[in-house]
């Protein structure tokens, strides 16, 4: 989180929602705006406001597509063991400058893994075993809220999707864009990806751990217009997810430049023995020629394969 030496104020939109503190509770909505905005107008203050769900951006035009905003919360990190226990989604659409036009309908359930939720899971997310006793996934719903998408979206959708395309196959048809990283935060001056963090810095707070939250302020967040004046958030991960990206695998690299490719930011697979990295499309003949020259000595060993956009998030 940002450290910063300015004091911040959270602002409860909803009077009804929450208590106000002593001598405030007679204060109308209005009048709380007029001290919020005092505030934020000082120095030593920044107000942050709760996080609205009816998001839609008053410049917008027709809806032209339609995407679908998705979080789960699971058992637990590893797709092939754990299970799903809640899933969350959000349909909403977006005119062709890549505006939010509004959010048309949400999702939110639970489904009973079978298993004991583990203790730091039902810590992390308030789900319990009672929560989700007996429950499923209504899968012809789920199936509805897929077929009228566009575009498939989550926040740290490698982890998402290794989750959904197990449970639900259908999905793994569809193409898929991420929130953290198909948008250039830290080029725009934010220091994390994390997704509290840039509704944070938007002026927005909310309760999350849960996945319908988490859906709410990622919906938000790409109806945000970008500092850099280059349209929307929702714009630029579009544009990313429409750029051409491969797949680059360093095949039989020697084992003294894993030091390298690690810096370079390649992971490793333990199942093929092979380092491999996501590369754009306009960074892959650096790409081979850093390789041939720091990995290969001189000859161009790696193996390259286009990444459709139903594939992207996949690997």
């Amino acid at each position: 989180m940002l450290q910063a030496s300015r004091t911040e104020v959270a602002v409860n939109d909803d009077a009804k929602q929450d208590p106000m503190p002593d001598g405030l509770d007679a204060v109308g909505d209005s009048d709380l705006e007029a001290l919020a905005a005092r505030l934020d107008a000082h120095a030593d203050y920044r107000v942050l406001r709760r996080l609205e769900r009816d998001v839609r951006d008053p410049e917008a035009g027709p809806t032209v597509r339609r995407a679908l905003y998705l979080d789960v919360e699971t058992t637990g990190m590893d797709a092939s063991s754990d299970a799903i226990i809640e899933l969350a989604m959000l349909l909403f659409g977006y005119d062709a400058e890549g505006r939010v036009t509004g959010v048309e309908e949400a999702f939110d359930r639970f489904e009973d893994p079978g298993r004991p939720i583990p203790p730091e899971i039902q810590k992390l997310t308030g789900i319990t075993d009672a929560d989700v006793q007996g429950q499923a996934f209504d899968d012809a719903e789920v199936e509805r809220f897929r077929a009228s998408a566009n575009l498939v979206i989550a926040h740290n959708a490698r982890f998402d999707r290794s989750f959904i395309d197990r449970r639900f196959p259908a999905f793994a048809d569809m193409p898929w864009a991420c929130s953290q990283a198909d948008v250039p935060w830290r080029a725009m001056g934010l220091e994390s990806a994390k997704l509290e963090y840039l509704v944070y810095r938007m002026g927005r707070f909310y309760d999350g751990h849960r996945a319908i939250e988490d859906c709410h302020a990622g919906v938000f967040l790409l109806a945000q217009s970008a500092p850099t004046g280059e349209g929307t958030f929702m714009q630029r991960l579009l544009d990313q997810a429409r750029t051409p990206a491969y797949l680059v695998e360093a095949v039989g690299s020697p084992y003294e430049t894993k030091d390298r490719l690690r810096l370079r930011r390649y992971k490793w697979h333990n199942p093929t023995k092979t380092w491999w990295k996501i590369v754009p499309g306009e960074a892959l003949e650096e790409e081979r020629a850093w390789l041939a020259a720091e990995v290969y000595g001189g000859r161009n060993g790696a193996r390259e394969r286009r990444i459709e956009p139903k594939d992207r998030f996949k690997f």
